[in-house]
Order: structure tokens, then sequence, then C-alpha cells
């Protein structure tokens, strides 16, 4: 996967938060620096197709596949496929502190739902269950297996960004936007993070982490400052 950047600005009434950023990536950890209010947040829901950038253009694009139309790609040369905005929906995984999950479900529950709408589908048919293996894969990766089964709205805080990295990895996304993806996690927490993060990279898996801390920063292959 890659995604190409070009003349991004947003602006909100009068404010601008930046502009006329042009970048691209493909796999590896790209970090998205800045303090607090450059728009580090903004961009990373821009690029994960959340958010509509004022001006300038993002393209996702897939390589090595051949387009179909019932798959929502545009064929735009042998080797790449543009995908639209609206087609990304199983296609990234996003963590941020911002996002929740039904609290009255457990957190294995919110991780069926998910993977449901990934795939585009509804009811409750064997076969839209969430892939076990890798679910079971990334319980033990956080530890998380003692509380996926409790409601998520017991949770604490970290465990909470456990499962949420959980949930974005579930369904096995061409790409990963994350947003301070450390918040609320404890030094095991850490680890466990950067022991998946170097697993993705292994992978050459496509991966945007926005923060302002220096130590998220360092697991990063380059960076995009927008304090510059």
């Amino acid at each position: 996967m890659k995604i190409r950047a070009r003349h991004l600005s947003k602006s909100y009434n009068r404010r601008t938060v930046f502009k006329d950023l042009s970048f691209e990536h493909g796999s590896g950890v790209m970090g998205i620096a800045g303090s607090n209010g450059s728009g580090k947040s903004t961009l990373i829901q821009i690029v994960a197709g959340l958010m509509k950038p004022t001006s300038g253009s993002v393209e996702w694009i897939r390589e090595g596949r051949a387009a179909t139309r019932e798959e929502g790609f545009t064929e735009v040369g042998a080797e790449e496929q543009v995908l639209e905005r609206g087609d990304l929906t199983s296609l990234v995984g996003f963590v941020a502190p911002y996002m929740e999950y039904y609290e009255e479900l457990t957190a294995r529950e919110n991780m069926n739902f998910l993977q449901q709408l990934a795939a585009g589908r509804g009811g409750n048919h064997p076969e839209n269950n969430t892939k076990s293996g890798v679910l079971e894969h990334l319980v033990h990766l956080f530890d998380a297996s003692s509380f996926i089964d409790q409601p998520y709205g017991s949770l604490s805080t970290g465990q909470r960004q456990r499962i949420k990295m959980i949930a974005a990895g579930v369904h096995t996304p061409a790409f990963y936007c994350l947003d301070e993806a450390a918040a609320n996690l404890d030094e095991q927490g850490w680890q466990q993070l950067s022991t998946w993060l170097d697993l993705l990279r292994s992978r050459q898996t496509t991966i945007f982490l926005a923060s302002n801390d220096p130590r998220e920063l360092d697991w990063c292959d380059r960076i995009l400052s927008l304090d510059e």
C-alpha cells in the first residue's frame, strides 16, 4: 500500500491548520510530529479517509493487483490502482485516544461487530465471526486474555488502548493510522506496542504514527514535522 498526498491544506473557519503538505509513503512507519495544535490528528484523519482536506488531494494506491469494478478500484496503470475514499473501511486500521467502542458489549463482541462491518456484511452467520487466528494472536501479543470477554465499559484506560490496537489489526488492514498509539499504556504496554510495530514493519506494512512523544517517534523510519 502507498499513500500519496499532494498540496494538502486544512482550515477551520479562518484558521489554517496546515497548508501545502506533500508527501508519499509506502512500507514502514512514517511519523507525523508537531506541537499541540499543529494538526497531527487532523492530518492522520485525512490520511485515513475520515476527513476531507480543504484543498489538495490524497491517493490511496494498491500495488501489484488487477483492478476490478466490484472491488471499487480505479485502474491507473499496470502496477497501480487508486482506491476511492469510500472504499477504505476494510483497508485501514485506525487507533486514537478519542475513539471508543460500545461499552455494553464485551471487547470480543466489539471485535466481531467490527469484523462484520469491515467485511461489509450483517447478521450473525458463523463465517462472519472475527478471524479467530488473527484475533487470538493479537490477544496474546497484548496480553488481553484476562479482559477480552469483559464489558468494554468496565476496562481501564490502558486496557481499552490495548483493545483498540487489537481491533485495528484484527481485519489485517492494508495500512494503519495510529494517533498517539501509546496513550495510557504502562511500560508493559509500550513493549507490546513496540513488538507489534516491529512485526508489522517486517511485513512491509504501511503505518502512519502521529505523536509528539520522542519515545514513539523513535519507532519511526521517517518523520514529517508539522512545525517546520
